[in-house]
């Protein structure tokens, strides 16, 4: 292997090929193009107070470095993961001497979710005053882990993950810059580091560099073999993060909407990326209730089936059970009627008074209960025929005149059914008073 003897790195090859310059940056340009979002206020050399949002290994903070130096700020950088309110109050002091020079300053938080928002509440004066310009970088989604009061005061631009051509280019320069005999690396093993790295610029880098470490002074090309021994593959899976969410939520989606080949995918997806599987369990018992319901009442109980034969079975084999289960869910009939009468009858009652129950409900256990006439003119409707008792009332005396209506069955699958028999129960009801 054929390596540039003057190319000897003593950081991690990610860091050592960062972009310079924007004519080096391989994505995100529309950013600072002049119909740009940060196209006008750059021409008026003013930068604004900017947070980035993206997955890792997408430019932030290569981003954030250059757009400071080439608008002529000073450079302050912190970290969530090691700093707190102490660090960027000290930050602050050093802006303020900077700007008795005539300095500007950009303070620049990476990991910035990860501050509370009594950490971030400390950067409101200062944004406001122009002491500073803010650019924070973060993973995460904003609207849960910015504070509101923070987020008024800045603008966010979405950093996508990088596309073929943008990593094809990352692997191009590295190639170059480390001076790698063409034979080294074939477009098939180019293809497929490009697609272990998963959007992610940053794991490109860190995966090559890994592989040649291994590869050591051999001359011979390597495989797709070697890059498979040498590395895991990891997904963009955040576990209880934003991609974490997301998947779940599309998998939720595409069971509700029927399609089981889009919940097989989106349910290999995530055991891929490493998923607690019996949090995906739980999940799949809630979709069974929630948006199958009574339409299909067998659902739930082969949900719970999935779920308890993957705890006793374990991974890979239990698996299995789970896509079952996900598939069934797809194809069993949809009602999210249970689901709309649970709602319904929450928010009566939370916005009805504690109405008493009614004597005739009442159970006479107590010598003092019979006394009270608890359970009286009470109609045991296994004594009626049918096992109904028509003419008895059921909601407190408050809501009986007009009884509210909650469960409203769908005309799908055993819910059919049901509508037809409460049909016949109200009309006998309507008549037995």
């Amino acid at each position: 292997m054929k390596i540039n003897p003057d190319t000897s790195f003593n950081r991690p090859l990610y860091d050592a090929l960062r972009p310079q310059s924007f004519d080096e940056f391989v994505d995100q340009n529309q950013f600072v193009s002049d119909g740009g979002f940060l196209g006008f206020p750059l021409k008026s050399n003013h930068l604004p107070s900017i947070i980035f949002w993206g997955p890792p290994g997408t430019g932030k903070t290569s981003f954030a470095r250059i757009l400071a130096k080439d608008y002529g700020y000073d450079l302050i950088e912190l970290s969530g993961v090691n700093s707190g309110v102490s660090d960027i109050r000290s930050s602050l002091e050093e802006a303020k001497r900077k700007s008795n020079d005539g300095l500007k300053t950009v303070v620049f938080l990476d990991e910035i979710h990860r501050y509370s928002k009594a950490q971030q509440d400390v950067l409101l004066p200062h944004i406001e005053s122009g002491l500073i310009t803010l650019i924070g970088a973060t993973t995460e989604n904003p609207g849960f882990n910015i504070n509101k009061a923070l987020r008024s005061r800045v603008q966010i631009l979405v950093f996508k993950p990088l596309s073929f051509e943008s990593l094809f280019a990352i692997l191009s320069r590295a190639e170059k810059v480390m001076n790698l005999d063409s034979k080294i690396l074939n477009d098939g093993v180019k293809n497929l580091l490009i697609r272990m790295a998963d959007g992610d610029g940053r794991k490109l880098l860190i995966i090559l560099e890994s592989i040649l470490q291994k590869h050591g002074k051999s001359k011979n090309p390597i495989t797709s073999e070697d890059v498979m021994k040498s590395t895991i593959s990891l997904k963009k899976f955040d576990r209880f993060g934003d991609e974490f969410y997301a998947q779940v939520s599309a998998l939720h989606k595409s069971i509700r909407g029927s399609d089981p080949d889009a919940s097989i995918y989106w349910f290999s997806r995530m055991v891929d990326g490493g998923i607690d599987l019996s949090y995906l369990g739980r999940r799949l018992l809630r979709i069974s209730c929630e948006d199958v319901g009574l339409a299909d009442p067998r659902a739930l109980r082969i949900a719970l089936d999935a779920w308890e034969a993957y705890e006793r079975v374990g991974s890979p084999e239990g698996e299995l059970f789970l896509a079952e289960a996900v598939v069934y869910l797809a194809v069993a009939p949809k009602s999210n009627s249970v689901y709309q009468a649970y709602k319904k009858g929450r928010n009566l009652v939370n916005e009805e008074p504690s109405y008493e129950v009614p004597i005739h409900l009442r159970n006479a256990v107590t010598s003092f209960d019979k006394a009270q006439s608890y359970g009286k003119d009470y109609h045991y409707s296994h004594d009626h025929e049918e096992g109904f008792s028509g003419g008895q009332e059921y909601f407190p005396e408050a809501l009986a005149s007009d009884s509210p209506v909650f469960y409203e069955p769908s005309n799908r699958g055993l819910e059919i059914k049901i509508k037809e028999k409460l049909f016949v129960l109200k009309d006998k009801k309507k008549h037995a008073k």
